[in-house]
């Protein structure tokens, strides 16, 4: 019987799609407060780099700001989403969408500084792809869809131009393959670790909720050996502790009982008293 708590390692979801879909909801509950500050921290920074673009643009600084107002607008309809119970279903897409648009920004930066050296603002890229963690724990496979997306992007923007010297197109290009590389794998162990976590927790919540202990003192008659229960109820022992926990009976019979009972069966020993241990006198 499969566990429905395995967890498939290449495609990152649990073998039964109940608990799946159950580990995204309570992880993308949990991990909302985190969403909502990455997207909060991409209109503050966009606008504070904004007070620079006179002084490094020049006449290129109304197009630049174009492009900023439009991310600026972007993080605040996310932002505002996240708040609408009615796209809660999109919020997987979070990590991913915040890669890709800071990646797209970026881009566009890139393409508008120099060609001639290497652009401060392709940098960016570190914030675009730490975006994989905004929601750490779920959507690696949607986060790569935007590490990757990027990368193509960067690519299709920049290569038809044909403005930046190869050599600096390969060194952008081994620097993007190897931030996604990296980004991808701590994204992949991060959500690994997550899940093989809750999908303990779970179990031995499950295991705890079945565990019924019995304490304190249990009235019990000395003759019939019936415990009085909390109504004022005698119950035979078996039935008592039966429904206040997991155990069970199954009856048999000892020795010294079988002795008193069907002497027939040990005629050559006299009988011993039951609850009497060997070699008592």
């Amino acid at each position: 019987m499969t566990d429905p708590y395995e967890i498939a390692p290449r495609r990152l979801r649990f073998a039964d799609p109940r608990i799946e879909q159950r580990y995204r909801e309570d992880s993308l509950e949990r991990l909302l407060p985190y969403g909502r500050a990455a997207w909060t921290a991409v209109p503050v920074l966009a606008l504070f780099f904004g007070f620079f673009d006179h002084a490094y643009f020049g006449e290129n600084t109304g197009t630049v700001r174009v492009f900023r107002a439009a991310i600026v607008l972007f993080a605040l309809a996310v932002l505002g989403a996240s708040y609408l119970p009615a796209l809660a279903r999109f919020r997987i897409w979070s990590s991913a969408l915040f890669t890709g648009s800071i990646g797209l920004f970026c881009t566009a930066l890139v393409a508008l500084d120099s060609p001639d050296h290497f652009s401060p603002y392709f940098v960016g890229m570190l914030t675009a792809f730490a975006g994989v963690f905004s929601l750490p724990g779920v959507g690696t496979s949607r986060s790569t869809v935007g590490l990757l997306g990027t990368f193509a992007v960067f690519n299709g923007v920049l290569l038809p131009a044909g403005e930046i010297p190869l050599e600096l197109m390969v060194a952008y290009d081994l620097f993007l393959a190897t931030l996604i590389f990296i980004f991808f794998f701590a994204s992949y162990l991060v959500e690994s670790a997550y899940r093989q976590s809750w999908a303990r927790a779970q179990q031995l919540e499950a295991s705890l909720a079945e565990v019924q202990t019995l304490s304190g003192l249990l009235p019990i008659c000395s003759s019939c050996k019936r415990i009085r229960d909390d109504q004022g109820y005698w119950e035979q022992i078996e039935k008592y502790i039966s429904s206040r926990s997991g155990a069970r009976f199954s009856h048999s019979i000892c020795e010294p009982c079988a002795r008193e009972l069907y002497p027939s069966l040990y005629p050559d020993e006299p009988p011993e008293t039951a609850g009497d241990e060997p070699g008592d006198d």
